[in-house]
């Protein structure tokens, strides 16, 4: 595990930068010295760490950071966590002065254990790594992508609504007795204490739109499952310029000369055409064809285009409901909706968002979340990364600064035992604190003291059987 005593240099600059803006909206209130050193240091070891767990940054620090101290920390020290995201999002537009970008929504799910109980928002999950079910949590997320940048800037965890999981339950043993619907219990409606990912997303939009309205959204972008008229519609109630791009199934159906056919069926007769389409930067020739039809879920006219990479054998449908775009940029567009999940990539793998991070309670996960969406923003100050920046080039990978940060980290621990007045003193402390630091456990792999002497023949079995 690399050290991390103190905050790490661009941490101290990102925190600089934050507390100029706390201070554009109240004057009057700055970070404290105690939170600035607590913040520097939990966002030092989440991206030296990789983890959110109080134990393991303790451990980091050889004991100069108690765990108890940090927990309560978290716990009892008042920052203002419900704008502290905010606070950091706009940190990042006024240094590469950002104004405007194409929003995105995704959920995603990770793992906890079958015993955990306290952790807020716990759920029954499917696992596509086996088939089957195992506890954990689900996160919305919005992310704004922009000609510079790309930053996470709003959150909500979705937790299903009890009562309508147990009708959900009972309904389908129903169905298997072949008990008619007239016959069953009627769906409980959904109260607002357990908001859809439909609310929840179309929420997270509204929120940035309320907080950065001075932010030009271009369009926002979604997968199938946000493909419906719910969505769109109340994406329509904040803006109704926004361009809302998404996908729908292929047995969807529109209206053609009258006529309701699904989607697959239309675009049979409209084979595609191979064209070369700017992917991320990257050209790639691709078959597509677009339209605009009457698509009868959404009672009104979508662009339509059916999308297929090279190497794939179905089309995939693409919907967008401003028809004054070309079909070309829409495709252009939508490619942009696979950098969340290169984010989530980063997220679980450098920047604090796994297994460890069980922080309890809603207040407790939320904040977590927050501290570690602050890391993520907080490398986009990095020198080496906001110089590039700066100059137009490609902006290097979040595994590669987290890298570096545990670099910086261990030239600082080797510089302060140098520049202190007797550095091998120095040294022999800090190598004892953390010998002490990790305690030896015992083994259930080496069987020491197991009697071997009770794997061998006996005697009248031997007689008996030879």
């Amino acid at each position: 595990m690399f050290s991390v005593l103190s905050t790490l240099s661009f941490i101290r600059i990102y925190l600089k930068h934050l507390n100029d803006q706390i201070a554009l909206v109240n004057p009057s209130y700055r970070l404290s010295k105690a939170q600035a050193i607590w913040l520097g240091f939990v966002l030092s070891a989440i991206l030296v760490t990789n983890s959110l767990c109080w134990a393991v940054h303790s451990r980091s620090s050889h004991g100069k950071h108690k765990e108890s101290k940090l927990r309560w920390f978290f716990k009892q020290a008042k920052l203002p966590w419900n704008k502290l995201l905010i606070f950091s999002i706009r940190v990042i537009l006024k240094k590469y002065g950002i104004t405007e970008g194409v929003l995105v929504l995704d959920d995603s799910h990770i793992g906890r254990s079958k015993n955990t109980k306290k952790l807020h928002g716990l759920q029954k999950l499917k696992d596509k790594a086996t088939g089957g079910y195992l506890n954990g949590q689900s996160l919305m997320l919005l992310l704004l992508v922009t000609d510079k940048v790309t930053i996470p800037v709003g959150f909500e965890f979705y937790q299903p609504d009890p009562a309508w999981l147990e009708w959900k339950k009972e309904d389908r043993r129903l169905r298997k007795l072949s008990i008619p619907k007239s016959k069953r219990p009627e769906e409980p409606q959904k109260g607002t204490a357990y908001p859809s990912k439909l609310v929840i997303a179309v929420n997270l939009v509204k929120s940035f739109k309320l907080n950065f309205n001075n932010i030009n959204i271009r369009a926002v972008l979604a997968d199938c499952f946000f493909g419906n008229k719910n969505f769109s519609n109340g994406i329509k109630k904040i803006d109704k310029k926004l361009q809302i791009i998404s996908q729908i199934r292929a047995n969807q159906l529109v209206k053609m000369h009258g006529k309701k056919i699904s989607m697959e069926t239309l675009f049979k007769r409209y084979p595609g055409v191979r064209q070369t389409v700017n992917i991320r930067g990257v050209e790639k020739i691709v078959t597509m064809y677009g339209m605009r039809v009457n698509v009868v879920s959404y009672g009104c006219k979508l662009v339509v285009i059916a999308l297929k990479y090279a190497g794939e054998d179905d089309y995939r449908y693409i919907t967008a409901t401003n028809l004054s775009w070309r079909t070309i940029d829409i495709v252009n567009a939508y490619s942009l909706r696979w950098l969340i999940e290169v984010f989530f990539q980063d997220w679980k793998t450098h920047e604090g968002w796994q297994s460890m991070a069980t922080h309890q309670g809603e207040i407790g996960a939320r904040s977590g979340v927050v501290l570690s969406l602050m890391s993520d923003h907080a490398l986009l100050l990095h020198p080496q990364q906001s110089s590039r920046i700066d100059a137009g080039l490609p902006a290097v990978t979040v595994g590669s600064l987290c890298h570096q940060a545990k670099i910086e980290a261990f030239l600082s621990t080797v510089e302060e035992i140098i520049n202190s007045d007797q550095p091998k003193s120095a040294y022999e402390k800090m190598a004892e604190q953390l010998l002490k630091l990790y305690d030896l456990r015992p083994s259930k792999k080496h069987l020491v003291g197991f009697d071997m002497r009770q794997f061998d023949e006996v005697g009248y079995l031997n007689k008996r059987y030879a």
